[in-house]
């Protein structure tokens, strides 16, 4: 009897654990064209935001940003986010990790009906601009979590005033929205 019970308490023990293991090996994955899709939509609201770049945003910095939060500090950077960003779940920061590794160009990513131009400040004498990273997103792709720099006074590639912003986004009845701003930097001339 002692036997039977031990069995079959292995037994249902092993079934759990293949189901658990079963749910994070076949999670739903975002597909490339989702993930573009997605992408296309959140930079269009982020380009429609004022509050992101005043009254228009342009130009735009000619690749995604890295900012400063990389690879080797995500415990920590995570727990910075998560403070300033209670509604960040840790799958959406993980994914904004991965994608950004490396820089890219933005022309990529933003929606083709954009005319916003678009700069490499070392080649340019601009004023100001933005700069967005790539977008983490969340596998049920309903949250969003992205870096917007805006540099300001600039010449030669060198500002004087700049902000850095993380910015959480939320996907209801298939609209995004901005749900947070957090801001991780400020530079101001000495």
């Amino acid at each position: 009897m002692a036997t039977r019970r031990t069995l079959l308490f292995f037994s249902l023990a092993a079934i759990i654990g293949l189901s658990i293991l079963a749910f994070f090996w076949f999670k739903p994955k975002i597909t490339p064209t989702a993930r573009l899709h997605a992408e296309q939509e959140i930079y269009s609201v982020l380009l429609a935001d004022k509050n992101i770049g005043g009254e228009e945003i342009n130009p735009i910095l000619d690749h995604t940003t890295l900012g400063e939060f990389q690879e080797s500090a995500s415990k920590k950077n995570f727990q910075i986010a998560i403070v300033g960003l209670p509604a960040l779940k840790r799958e959406t920061f993980v994914d904004f990790q991965e994608n950004n590794k490396e820089s890219y160009p933005i022309k990529d990513f933003l929606p083709p009906t954009n005319n916003d131009p678009l700069i490499n400040p070392d080649d340019n004498e601009q004023i100001w601009w933005v700069s967005f990273s790539r977008i983490g997103l969340n596998s049920s792709l309903t949250q969003a979590l992205v870096i917007a720099e805006l540099y300001a006074a600039c010449q030669n590639g060198v500002c004087e005033y700049g902000t850095g912003n993380f910015i959480l986004l939320h996907q209801v009845d298939g609209k995004w929205t901005i749900q947070e701003y957090l801001q991780i930097w400020r530079m101001h001339p000495t």
